[in-house]
């Protein structure tokens, strides 16, 4: 998992000093997610940050009428998370799962 994610930050992070790289892989752990899985739940507050090495994931929401929105579509070597829930701390509509692996 460290390698992607490594590779990841060297290609979009101009002069990245080795040890910051570090501290910042330091922070994640390697989990594996079956497909269907639901990474964050709607209407919850999500405290964590994914990085997706393979597969895929989908962040829906379900409107008024029980239909599903897809919102995104995620594809390998992405964050994985509901950035407006983590910076403000807040419940949020939407739904993420894992849709391939």
């Amino acid at each position: 998992m460290k390698e992607p994610l490594e590779a990841f930050i060297y290609k979009r992070v101009k002069s990245a000093k080795e040890h910051e790289v570090n501290d910042i892989l330091f922070i994640f752990k390697e989990q594996l997610y079956k497909k269907g899985t639901l990474f964050k739940k709607h209407d919850t507050v999500i405290q964590h940050l994914g990085f997706l090495v393979k597969g895929s994931a989908r962040s829906y929401f379900i409107n008024d009428k029980g239909v599903e929105i897809t919102d995104e579509v995620l594809q390998a070597h992405n964050f994985l998370s509901d950035i407006i829930s983590i910076r403000t701390n807040e419940k949020s509509p939407n739904n993420i799962t894992t849709t391939c692996i």
